[in-house]
């Protein structure tokens, strides 16, 4: 609600649902302009639309589609095995002419992988049906073939989906303990004083982490590596680093500290030029 005091209104005059070019001015000493808010009130959206979403499942649930895309993944061989049974069969060439020609002219549906002399045996009348017939039946056979490498495809995308989603349950987890592994070092050896230093390093090893992260996961979800190896790449990239740190705040370590750097540099240059001149 709005509240106007000691104000005018303007009214555009409406006259068979279309403007007739008038106005009408109104003076008030007060007025309460309301204003529908509804659009913008909060819903909550219906929980389920999104429930068989594999973001939203638990490990249990992921576990469980995981395995049943597993065994559907295995049997698209044998349903392609099955679908080529119905098109192509042997043909013994010491069978009985009169039954293959009587089986050409009905236009069997099972044809034959035929020998070499096979076209030679058949008579000219029949070749054409021959050819025919078996072009349309590899135009079918090639159409069953896509379909189920379409099927196979998108099996495999929400399989890598599921197993993705499944190890990012734990890894988010070891995630967090070793962000602090890293963490807890840094706060110890970096020597400056203040939130500056510190908070501009813990930053560089978010983002460090964060890359790593959705590197592995675009990987993984491509199947360029297994989804295991591609969520787990960062923490493994990172643990190793995570312990060196322990190790050099346990050993009270200069690493971060300018004057050890400096030494470094130092102690550098003065063995350069010693193999410089042993070379010479």
């Amino acid at each position: 609600v709005f509240q106007l005091t000691d104000g005018w209104r303007y009214q555009e005059g409406v006259k068979n649902g279309s403007h007739d070019y008038t106005q009408t001015r109104m003076h008030f000493a007060k007025w309460d302009k309301q204003f529908d808010m509804s659009a913008f009130k909060f819903t909550r959206t219906n929980e389920d639309m999104f429930k068989n979403a594999y973001q939203m499942m638990n490990v249990a649930q992921l576990k469980e589609n995981i395995d049943s895309l597993s065994k559907t993944q295995g049997k698209y061989f044998i349903n392609v095995g099955a679908q080529m049974s119905s098109y192509i069969t042997y043909n013994n060439k010491n069978k009985d002419g009169d039954k293959i020609n009587k089986a050409l002219t009905q236009n069997s549906p099972v044809q034959h992988i035929y020998d070499s002399t096979f076209l030679k045996r058949v008579p000219d009348s029949l070749r054409p049906v021959v050819l025919q017939t078996a072009m349309n039946n590899v135009r079918n056979f090639k159409s069953l073939l896509d379909v189920s490498a379409l099927s196979k495809k998108l099996d495999t995308e929400n399989y890598l989906k599921y197993a993705v989603e499944f190890h990012r349950k734990f890894t988010l987890s070891f995630a967090c303990i070793l962000l602090f592994l890293i963490g807890a070092p840094l706060g110890a050896i970096i020597r400056k004083g203040g939130l500056g230093m510190p908070l501009v390093i813990a930053v560089v090893f978010f983002m460090i982490f964060h890359i790593l992260n959705i590197t592995g996961e675009k990987l993984a979800k491509s199947a360029a590596l297994p989804p295991w190896g591609g969520m787990w790449l960062s923490t493994a990239i990172l643990f190793p680093l995570a312990v060196w740190l322990i190790i050099a705040a346990r050993n009270d370590s200069q690493i971060f500290t300018k004057e050890w750097y400096v030494r470094l540099w130092r102690a550098v240059k003065k063995v350069v030029p010693e193999k410089k001149n042993q070379v010479a």
